[in-house]
């Protein structure tokens, strides 16, 4: 089979060359600069061509080749190949159909997740050295209508106004505004002495949104005589005096899973984003690299598992893959 001569018209990945220099006499036709020369010395022995989409293996081409057998083009497509005159002569054609499909899809999805969570941009964030001065801003996620959850309006709007909330930090805006429409929603960050406002607001808080990094301990509740209820915008509730709302009656709510999703999409989009560079390609384009030469190609891994399990709160990952 070493005798057998092959000619690569375009450098593909480095394994194929290997592979077929092992088997052939492979021939690169971008080594030969003076065309004329490569078939005036080899043409005679070459019997099989591998082929790229952008090279036109037209009539005159294929007839510098008298001994040709086979044309093996590597593309997804053969509009490049004169299929007819191949049938007239004999030469078998062949190409690798969906070849490039799921890295298209990786790709695809890769740049929806990156896009929609920001990952290029909070990767720029970070090189940039702005995270010294301040945290990166959140992302916005579309919700589902069915993801809304329902509110009894069984009371009259009058009579829920009355009913006093303290949201104890900012969450997303949406929350804010439905709160404001229902009750008498009092933000705790506008009050910067809060010696005035549990002077002149403890006795009417009966509801509280809490968050993560805000500890609701039993002095906390002790401000509020009439607190009903606890409602943390968080999955966990460790922050909270579970035992003291219990003893007190005071009901406790939290938002198990909330996250879910957004931890799986970000997961994943670091994945995509990370093994088919992503964020490097974004930094080739916007600093003008594209000029010089072409972006270089990512190297593929193909998933063959993927398991998890939720643990403590955690995403607890296992992945197999092989290159």
């Amino acid at each position: 089979m070493e005798n057998i001569g092959v000619l690569i018209v375009a450098p593909v990945n480095s394994y194929l060359e290997e592979e077929l220099d092992k088997r052939f006499n492979l021939l690169r036709l971008w080594n030969f600069p003076h065309k004329d020369e490569f078939f005036k010395h080899h043409s005679g022995s070459i019997r099989a061509v591998v082929g790229y989409p952008n090279f036109v293996t037209d009539r005159e081409f294929i007839d510098s080749f008298p001994v040709l057998e086979i044309i093996s083009s590597f593309s997804v497509g053969v509009n490049q190949v004169d299929l007819a005159y191949c049938k007239e002569k004999g030469i078998r054609v062949t190409n690798t159909p969906e070849i490039n499909t799921d890295d298209v899809a990786d790709v695809a999805i890769g740049l929806i997740l990156t896009t929609l969570r920001g990952i290029c941009e909070s990767d720029r964030f970070v090189r940039g050295g702005l995270w010294k001065k301040g945290y990166f801003k959140l992302t916005t996620k579309a919700l589902d209508s069915s993801f809304v959850a329902p509110v009894d309006l069984s009371q009259s709007t009058s009579v829920m106004e009355n009913i006093g909330v303290l949201i104890v930090a900012p969450v997303n805006s949406y929350l804010g505004e439905e709160l404001d429409k229902r009750f008498n929603l009092i933000r705790l960050w506008n009050f910067p002495q809060k010696d005035d406002f549990f002077k002149n607001h403890s006795d009417s808080i009966r509801a509280v949104v809490g968050y993560p990094n805000f500890v609701t301990d039993r002095e906390f509740i002790d401000s509020f005589p009439v607190l009903e209820i606890i409602s943390s915008f968080s999955v966990g509730v460790n922050h909270v005096d579970l035992a003291y709302c219990k003893e007190k009656g005071i009901r406790v709510t939290n938002t198990p899973e909330i996250n879910t999703d957004d931890v799986a999409d970000v997961a994943i989009g670091l994945i995509l984003t990370t093994l088919r560079g992503i964020c490097e390609s974004d930094r080739f384009v916007r600093g003008g690299l594209w000029k010089k030469g072409d972006f270089k190609l990512t190297t593929k891994m193909l998933f063959t598992q993927l398991s998890g399990r939720i643990v403590d709160n955690c995403v607890d990952l296992e992945l197999r893959v092989c290159r």
